[in-house]
Order: C-alpha cells, then sequence, then structure tokens
C-alpha cells in the first residue's frame, strides 16, 4: 500500500505518532511525497517496520521534485525503527528503506528522544544499490539537542546492522550517550 502526500502542503507529515500513542506499530507500507516527514514519531515504543520511506513503491524510483524533507522524526523514547534483516545484504534484505528524502533520512531530536533503535535498515540507497555522489545525498541518521542513550546498529549481530550513505552518514551534535556499532557505512551498499 504506498500512501502518496503529494497533494499536501509543505508543513504535512504522512504519520504522525502523537504523544499518547505509545506501542503503536506502523508495517509494510510506502509513504512518501508529504512536505515534512513521512512518519512523525512524538509517542514512545512505536515500532516502524518493513516500510518504504521517501521512494516509490518500486523501491527504485525518487521523487523528482524532492518534496518529502526527512524521512522519519522521533522525538519520544523507546522507539524501534527497523529489526532484523531478512538477509545479512544487500538492501534487498533491509528491513525498512529510507531513501529519497531531501534534508535527513532519519533525525531523533531533543532530551526525550531516548532509548530509541534504528536496526537492520537500508538508509540513503534504492533497491538497486546504486553507488551515489554524496553531494547528491540528503544525510543518513542525525542524533541532536540531548538525545541520549540510543543505538544505530546491532552488537555484533549482522542481521541487525544498518547500511548507511548521505553527504553525513551519521551525525551526532549536542547529545552525549549515544551508541553507533556494527553498520556499514559508504556509499556502496556493503558499506565499503
Amino acid at each position: 500500500v504506498e500512501v502518496n502526500g503529494a497533494a499536501t502542503s509543505i508543513t504535512s507529515n504522512g504519520f504522525v505518532f502523537a504523544a499518547g500513542s505509545d506501542d503503536s506499530k506502523l508495517l509494510g507500507l510506502t509513504i512518501n511525497r508529504f512536505g515534512d516527514s513521512g512518519v512523525l514519531i512524538q509517542a514512545n515504543d512505536v515500532e516502524v517496520t518493513k516500510c518504504y520511506i521517501g521512494i516509490f513503491a518500486d523501491g527504485i524510483t525518487e521523487d523528482p521534485a524532492g518534496k518529502q524533507r526527512r524521512g522519519v522524526l522521533i522525538t519520544g523514547a523507546r522507539n524501534t525503527i527497523g529489526g532484523e534483516r531478512d538477509a545479512a545484504e544487500p538492501s534487498t534484505g533491509s528491513n525498512n528503506l529510507l531513501v529519497g528524502n531531501s534534508v535527513e533520512q532519519i533525525k531523533i531530536i531533543g532530551t526525550s528522544a531516548v532509548e530509541n533503535n534504528i536496526l537492520g535498515n537500508s538508509i540513503g540507497f534504492t533497491l538497486s544499490d546504486t553507488e551515489r555522489s554524496r553531494l547528491d545525498e540528503a544525510h543518513g541518521i542525525i542524533l541532536d539537542a540531548g538525545s541520549s542513550g540510543n543505538h544505530v546498529g546491532g552488537n555484533g549481530d549482522i542481521m541487525l546492522r544498518n547500511v548507511i550513505q548521505g553527504q553525513i552518514a551519521v551525525m551526532i551534535r549536542d547529545s552525549d550517550g549515544n551508541f553507533v556499532t556494527n553498520n556499514g557505512i559508504g556509499n556502496s551498499a556493503a558499506g565499503v
């Protein structure tokens, strides 16, 4: 199922998990062409799995207008984007596919954004696994403004690793105690 925000305003969000919508799940959707975020998570303990966010339903075609600014914006706690991969490599084995957003694929921001997990995703790659110029890309993952205790990647389990590319693959700014482990980072889906 594709949820298309092409007719919405530049401030629109696709799915909003507002405070109080804890323990929700988003599964198996294609979300693109909203103005701000494909998924906004202000709640806690939300799971987003098996989604294409920013890209079209074929997993390859990107919005030529680049309308959607970011794939996922998280301000809540203990949320999980992804999970175990279907296959170790390449993007076709990933949990979520986040690409085609114009500013960043995932942003975790604020002092309430704690203990979130980003696991097993393909970030910045289409299903074709095409190598791209970093200068043409949005950022991969941003942890900002007091977010803490967040985990990007699994602890040695290849089935939980993210593959990430972007102008900046991972940026941690004004945030302490975050962990980036066991990811493939670079401009090929193998993360080299």
